[in-house]
């Protein structure tokens, strides 16, 4: 998934790079290209982990592992 700054349409870079990079380079926020479809009925059945894990996996594909990210995250801080 691509994303753009906020003041610009270019240049794109895909979601690691965003969260890697925070802010664009002329300082506006990351926002993707497109919201993807999202099935966000069947994410409410699942506990925190999973609605976390579908909704950043969705939202950030280029990140690898995104469920033990969650987890290594959440473990612990919340009741």
């Amino acid at each position: 998934m691509l994303y753009h700054s906020t003041r610009s349409q270019f240049p794109t870079v895909d979601s690691a790079d965003a969260v890697v990079q925070g802010l664009a380079a002329d300082g506006g926020l990351y926002m993707p290209e497109a919201i993807p479809c999202f099935d966000w009925r069947s994410c409410l059945q699942g506990d925190t982990f999973a609605m976390a894990t579908q909704i950043l996996s969705t939202l950030l594909p280029d990140i690898p592992n995104m469920e033990t990210l969650v987890r290594q995250a959440y473990t612990g801080k919340f009741q």
